[in-house]
């Protein structure tokens, strides 16, 4: 894809240096032979994947679609053996998005995204591990207030039926003596329906439930 002219003193020390997009080259030849017949040389074109040899009837040969790479091109002239080859050395560059340096950030990029992506993954789980504790011990909280709650509850009748029989035998109770384990059993029984009453208060705060009295506005009038 341009022209240069190479005297044969520059031919082997030159190293062409060509961009990727420069990958067709034609190479022109002169043995200096004023002969009419037409030149033969051979060629060999080598490089670390493979190794291209040919023989061409004129004074050009046509490289094309060249890899990004290094080469070596071996020229011959098919007449005359005993003369040492000369050599050209060839390269094309990488493009740009395929140098190592680009590579390396491509390979870092990759890997970062695989990083990133684990983590979120973990911290996902992790997150849906802590909300699933979170929710069974909310469960287990709300399953021993329901049954503190059913308990006073049933605890709840039993007293009431208790505390009123005990007040008629204390009002009707003439012994003394007896009196005093009456008083007691009220007594007891008394502040067992107070500690209930306030269990049930609290869960009825904390639910955010209105208590039993129903509230009334009242106009009195003279």
């Amino acid at each position: 894809n341009g022209s240069y002219e190479l005297p044969y003193a520059e031919w082997e020390l030159m190293d062409m240096k060509l961009g990727h997009d420069n990958n067709n080259i034609s190479v022109y030849l002169s043995d200096f032979s004023y002969s009419t017949a037409s030149p033969k040389f051979t060629f060999k074109l080598i490089s670390r994947k493979s190794e291209l040899k040919e023989t061409v009837s004129s004074n050009s040969i046509i490289l094309t679609d060249l890899k990004p790479g290094r080469y070596s091109l071996l020229l011959y002239n098919a007449e005359a053996s005993d003369i040492s080859p000369t050599e050209l050395k060839i390269r094309i560059k990488r493009p740009w998005y395929n140098t190592p340096p680009m590579l390396c950030l491509y390979f870092c990029l990759v890997l970062g995204i695989i990083l990133l992506t684990t983590h979120l993954f973990t911290m996902k789980q992790k997150l849906a591990l802590q909300k699933q504790q979170q929710d069974n011990i909310t469960e287990q909280s709300r399953q021993k207030e329901d049954f503190f709650i059913s308990v006073a509850h049933e605890f709840k009748t039993p007293l009431s039926l208790i505390i009123a029989p005990l007040g008629k035998l204390i009002h009707d109770c003439p012994d003394q003596g007896k009196l005093s384990h009456l008083y007691l059993a009220q007594d007891n029984a008394l502040k067992l329906n107070a500690l209930i009453h306030k269990t049930l208060d609290y869960y009825n705060n904390s639910k955010g439930i209105v208590g039993s009295l129903i509230t009334t506005e009242v106009e009195f009038v003279d």
